[in-house]
């Protein structure tokens, strides 16, 4: 990082390792600043959550940048969840089920690729479930690709179409999820077409068992109905 500075005025926030202990740390010509540890900013949940790790990096840096005081930073990020007020659609976790719920808005192959970084470092007691949503009107490629980021990672695929904001009719783009799951060698008896909203989701709860953990992506426009359903399930003692 000096190198790439060379002459210029130059902060840096890295990671380090001591007695095991992953530390973000500030270097400022010279100075060495430990910040905090990556495992004490609930966003990272626990440290598996490493984008968000990158991210909480990158706004340290910035903000120690234009001279916020290092106390304040820190604790900054150890206030900050991924939660539904702070983050809506960004690693929201649901645990007032019998198992864990999962709301996230990742919506193509990087996105899914690194949000399945996260799900292999969660060790759940029971299976791995993901309600995928194929967002409309991009190439049959892309969709496929989508299907790859995921394949492996899971025990049980629903697939199903995203609902645009402007509402709209039956998505199309569901079926090729599942026929690039199915190409990828999911077994059959995991993969399943499920219906938009409410009703595909009751479907999709009603697979889950306690200990499981389930991924449920969505657009953006069902995240305060994927709430609210959540929270009226969880009222009844998740059935």
């Amino acid at each position: 990082l000096r190198e790439l500075a060379g002459n210029r005025s130059a902060g840096f926030c890295v990671l380090e390792s001591p007695e095991d202990n992953e530390w973000l740390v500030i270097y400022d010509h010279g100075r060495r600043i430990p910040l905090m540890q990556s495992g004490d900013i609930p966003a990272t949940y626990d440290g598996t959550a490493r984008f968000n790790i990158s991210n909480a990096m990158h706004a340290a840096c910035a903000a120690y940048e234009v001279s916020v005081p290092v106390d304040a930073i820190r604790s900054a990020l150890s206030r900050f969840k991924a939660g539904r007020q702070q983050s809506p659609g960004r690693l929201n976790v649901y645990d007032q089920l019998p198992y864990r719920v999962i709301v996230d808005n990742a919506h193509n192959p990087d996105g899914l690729r690194q949000l399945m970084k996260f799900v292999d470092r969660q060790s759940p007691s029971g299976r791995k479930l993901i309600c995928c949503a194929a967002p409309g009107g991009r190439q049959e490629s892309m969709y496929r690709d989508m299907a790859r980021a995921v394949c492996g990672h899971f025990d049980r695929y629903f697939c199903n179409d995203s609902i645009p904001k402007g509402g709209g009719g039956p998505g199309h783009f569901a079926p090729i999820l599942r026929d690039e799951l199915l190409a990828q060698g999911i077994d059959e008896q995991s993969v399943s077409l499920a219906k938009r909203g409410r009703e595909g989701w009751n479907e999709v709860f009603a697979a889950c068992a306690p200990g499981d953990l389930l991924m449920l992506l969505l657009a953006a426009v069902e995240f305060d109905d994927a709430d609210r359903f959540i929270h009226t399930l969880a009222s009844k003692g998740g059935v």
